[in-house]
């Protein structure tokens, strides 16, 4: 047994971890030894078996301190109230994974050798520390969706976590495994962590790839609102969406007249650009309006393709679409967007539409703003976590 205090020994067994977490960045589990670890520690090789018998064990001890920080991380999770609560679960979960690549390392090594070869109390504590990131995930799962059904839930939690083991070699691919993959003929679609994480997660929830109708009301081209719009295309797009970007703003559109002709369900007397809308809307599983905030409310030009809705309303309010709003104002006071908000709210009500989220770009006064702004990455994390 190690001799000192109790804070000594344990700083003593925290650099002996911390020693194998620094090797363990460049080397593989195999290449490490004991003798490598006591190299980048203060004490001699022999006295690192005062406090662990095998490199396993220390290993194991590194694996016990990865599930504890990222069960420490979903423990601080909570849901933001807006949107559909499992894509936020999913993005959220997807997003810890992201940031616990050695725990994923970890967990494609030769576990049943690691363990094997640790004592009980180790194997224990271990396991202690797996158990609390089960609960962890659970207990945030209850967070988010309260009305799931406690076997759903654990359904879902003993889904999840075989996915977590095989995440690390289809999301770290080096240039000579992507090389043979290539000389091979595989067809490979290489993913990021949290690409594959939230997918996977939105995958065990049954939801599917989309297709999304992009509807941009903004006069400018290369505006600010067509800028977050961008980003949650390219968020999307790597989420394995379908896009369909329409530039709404310039094309030939009518405002309604009112007249009834169409009898909210029929043929509309106008012959423009309107039709195109409607038919890709009838066939999408999504659309997102994107607008800049023009006095305290939506675009002339959008506000048209929307009013246009009369004609189809009864098709349209029966698809039970899902919905985004994008806008971009130049001013950030409070009361800038809450009328465009509520609006679309509204919209979403009357319309069956189902609410999956909202990016607010307040303070995007110009597209060199807007491009420094947080809403950038919003409106990317936002496509990104459908």
């Amino acid at each position: 047994m190690p001799k000192g205090s109790p804070e000594l020994t344990q700083a003593r067994h925290d650099e002996i971890v911390n020693a194998c977490a620094k090797l363990y960045e460049t080397m593989g589990f195999k290449e490490i030894t004991i003798k490598e670890i006591a190299n980048f520690t203060s004490f001699t090789r022999p006295s690192i078996y005062n406090y662990f018998q095998t490199k396993e064990e220390i290993f194991l001890a590194l694996f016990k301190q990865e599930y504890e920080m990222w069960t420490k991380e979903i423990d601080e999770l909570e849901p933001s109230g807006a949107g559909d609560a499992r894509l936020e679960f999913s993005s959220q979960i997807a997003h810890t994974l992201e940031r616990r690549e050695r725990l994923l390392k970890l967990l494609s090594t030769n576990m049943n050798e690691m363990e094997l070869n640790s004592r009980p109390e180790n194997l224990v504590a271990f396991k202690t520390a797996y158990g609390a990131s089960v609960d962890a995930v659970g207990n945030c799962l209850q967070r988010f969706c309260p009305d799931m059904p406690e076997q759903d839930r654990e359904d879902f939690v003993f889904s999840f976590f075989p996915l977590v083991y095989g995440i690390y070699p289809y999301a770290v691919v080096s240039d000579e495994q992507k090389e043979a993959m290539e000389k091979a003929g595989v067809h490979f679609r290489y993913m990021s962590i949290y690409e594959i994480a939230c997918l996977g997660a939105r995958k065990l929830w049954g939801y599917k790839n989309m297709k999304i109708v992009v509807l941009e009301g903004s006069p400018h081209k290369k505006g600010s609102s067509n800028m977050l719009a961008g980003e949650f295309i390219k968020g999307a797009h790597e989420a394995g969406h379908t896009i369909e970007a329409l530039d709404v703003a310039h094309m030939d559109i009518h405002p309604c007249l009112g007249c009834e002709h169409c009898g909210m369900n029929g043929v509309c007397v106008y012959k423009d650009d309107n039709h195109v809308i409607r038919d890709a809307l009838l066939a999408t599983d999504m659309a997102v309006f994107v607008t800049p905030i023009y006095y305290f409310g939506m675009s002339a030009q959008l506000k048209m393709v929307i009013d246009r809705f009369y004609s189809y309303t009864t098709k349209l309010s029966g698809k039970s679409l899902k919905t985004v709003l994008i806008t971009a104002a130049w001013d950030a006071d409070d009361d800038v967007m809450p009328y465009t908000a509520e609006h679309y709210k509204k919209l979403c009500r009357y319309m069956n539409f189902k609410d999956c989220g909202m990016v607010l770009g307040t303070g995007c006064g110009s597209p060199s703003v807007t491009a420094g702004s947080n809403h950038m990455e919003e409106a990317y994390r936002l496509g990104k976590s459908l």
